[in-house]
């Protein structure tokens, strides 16, 4: 490690292990920003008097939007309307919960993983560089998260025996997976920690590679790769080259376009979202997904908000509240979903939801075609 200045140290990670680097920022209580390179992935961290506050990732799948969706609690078209939100400042996280889209503790959740499995993957690496540079640095705005140092040592220690093992079964982050007829596979215990088998083999299915395959799952990288390696193991799955790709924003838009012009508004307004959450400082993208969404929210307030006798219908729950709980539900649909009470009618349910009444009603929508909510 070389002193470049008074204020930023640089070094080598083949000469300073990541080990050594994280003790010593955590017994001198560094407040600043320290910079990682890999071979193909860039991470900054903010730290608070030796303690890691903040991750960023310039792999896709590592970014908080990602972790969000993954886990359940946003979908892309709420992330492309707070990301398009003009008016709004701050990181993404804290505008969603701003919005209502996000409850805080999800939030705080969705930002301890994302910190915590990117540390734990650095201890893994043996090349590479790293820039820290100590001083004040802007505290991360909306919900804190901080990671103590030394637990994430604790925990790549315990999970260090486990990697070789993963590592024989799945040889790196490129691989994907196919199921295995059942009468080959040996028996194989339940997912431990929550994991949910069903998202893992529906993404397995889709022919995801492991870092899409971690994303579908909220972001918790060990937890996937260990379920993944003892699948692989019990002859659950096979290995197999990944057979799909990501459609790059253009293809998404392209898409969109094409939905747009046969009237499928509501797959039109999907393929925008996700075009402009994969790029939203794209103008084009930007401006195809913000004409898409006023055209979906034209059709769905002419079908919905004016019935045929002239009133304003109203929306009754078709669902209980036990029902409610095993339909996989994010965050903001939940919290609009508290408001239906067969009283209130849409129009003024939209009119007083947390969000602009344009994404309420995307979302009420959603809950009718989902046979949730119906309208009376």
């Amino acid at each position: 490690m070389g002193l470049l200045s008074k204020e930023v140290l640089r070094g080598r990670f083949a000469t300073m292990s990541v080990v050594d680097l994280l003790e010593w920022i955590e017994r001198r209580r560094v407040t600043g920003k320290l910079v990682v390179d890999g071979e193909a992935v860039t991470r900054t961290f903010t730290l608070d008097t030796g303690a890691v506050v903040w991750a960023s990732s310039t792999e896709p799948t590592e970014q908080l939007g990602q972790i969000l969706r993954g886990s359940g609690h946003v979908d892309d078209q709420t992330l492309a309307t707070s990301m398009a939100d003009a008016a709004a400042t701050g990181p993404l996280g804290a505008r969603l919960v701003e919005h209502g889209a996000v409850a805080p503790e999800h939030l705080r959740a969705a930002l301890l993983t994302k910190i915590r499995e990117s540390l734990c993957d650095l201890l893994l690496w043996r090349e590479g560089s790293f820039d820290l540079e100590p001083g004040p640095v802007p505290a991360p705005a909306g919900v804190r998260a901080v990671i103590a140092i030394s637990d994430v040592l604790a925990l790549g220690a315990r999970r260090a025996a486990r990697w070789p093992e993963i590592r024989t079964a799945i040889p790196d982050d490129d691989t994907a997976f196919r199921r295995v007829e059942r009468a080959a596979a040996r028996p194989v215990a339940a997912a431990a920690g929550g994991l949910d088998d069903a998202r893992l083999f529906a993404a397995v299915a889709r022919g995801s590679g492991v870092r899409a395959i971690v994303a579908a799952l909220g972001g918790e990288r060990f937890a996937v790769l260990d379920r993944l390696a003892a699948l692989v193991d019990a002859g659950v799955l096979e290995l197999a080259p990944e057979s799909t790709m990501p459609l790059t924003p253009a293809e998404h838009i392209a898409e969109a376009e094409q939905l747009a012009l046969t009237g499928a508004w509501d797959r039109a307004l999907t393929a925008a979202a996700q075009a402009f959450t994969a790029a939203p400082e794209n103008k084009t993208v930007a401006a195809v997904y913000r004409r898409i969404e006023r055209a979906r929210v034209a059709d769905l307030a002419h079908a919905l908000l004016i019935g045929p006798d002239g009133r304003a219908p109203v929306p009754v729950l078709r669902r209980g509240a036990a029902e409610l709980d095993d339909l996989g539900l994010a965050d903001l649909e939940r919290r609009l979903l508290h408001a239906v009470d067969g009283r209130w009618d849409l129009l003024t349910l939209v009119q007083h939801a947390p969000v602009r009444a344009a994404e309420a009603l995307v979302v009420f929508a959603r809950l009718i075609d989902r046979g949730i909510v119906d309208m009376t």
